[in-house]
């Protein structure tokens, strides 16, 4: 069985409850993203690994865009439909359903921005570049690409801890996106939560911004 097929039948149900306490975080990958996507004219955008939706209804409320998110945990999908979130014009809603990175079920060019939310280190390698292929071709050209993952300076295979049989896979996702002609327009890293550089390269995560050039 690979990874997706475990994800998607209990594993992302259990990383969601492992994990569901720091929804409750604001994250503080959101003055980052903020600062550059406030300026830009977001109308529709995807978190891809959203959770129970949280950050995509932050997003949402504060890019006053229509959100999306995908997840491969049902309860997490469960949890984000509860309260479809509506922007306060009452125009604009939060979009969620079960779903994996490799197949994003979204016309070519729909979105204006695509959130990969420390995800991409969980995808079987026989799938990463379907994943990275489906973001780039639903991004429109002017649009951007924000990856938050692990930092690890190089590429580092381990056991994943919570499931026997998973990998996790650290490696630099950008570099595909660099090749493509996207532009790196900023990159933060974080420390247990809070912005900074954890000397641990097994800790250290970090969030990139990339623009896809018209």
């Amino acid at each position: 069985m690979n990874q997706k097929s475990i994800f998607l039948l209990d594993e992302g149900d259990n990383f969601y409850i492992r994990n569901r306490k720091l929804g409750y975080i604001q994250f503080p990958e959101a003055k980052f993203l903020l600062k550059y996507l406030k300026l830009q004219t977001i109308e529709k955008f995807l978190e891809v690994g959203c959770s129970s939706g949280r950050k995509t209804k932050f997003l949402a409320r504060k890019l006053h865009a229509e959100g999306y998110g995908i997840d491969p945990s049902q309860l997490a999908i469960k949890k984000a439909k509860v309260s479809r979130f509506r922007i306060f014009l009452g125009i604009k809603q939060c979009n969620f359903s079960v779903g994996t990175a490799d197949k994003l079920l979204y016309d070519p060019h729909y979105f204006d921005f695509v959130y990969f939310n420390f995800c991409l280190y969980l995808v079987d390698r026989i799938l990463i570049n379907d994943s990275l292929n489906e973001a780039n071709k639903c991004l429109k050209p002017g649009g951007f690409i924000a990856i938050k993952d692990f930092d690890y300076g190089s590429q580092n295979i381990n056991d994943y801890k919570h499931k026997k049989g998973v990998k996790s896979f650290k490696d630099d996702y950008t570099g595909y996106f660099l090749k493509l002609g996207y532009i790196l327009v900023g990159k933060e890293s974080y420390n247990f939560q809070k912005t900074g550089f954890s000397l641990d390269p097994d800790e250290r995560i970090s969030i990139w911004l990339l623009y896809k050039p018209v």
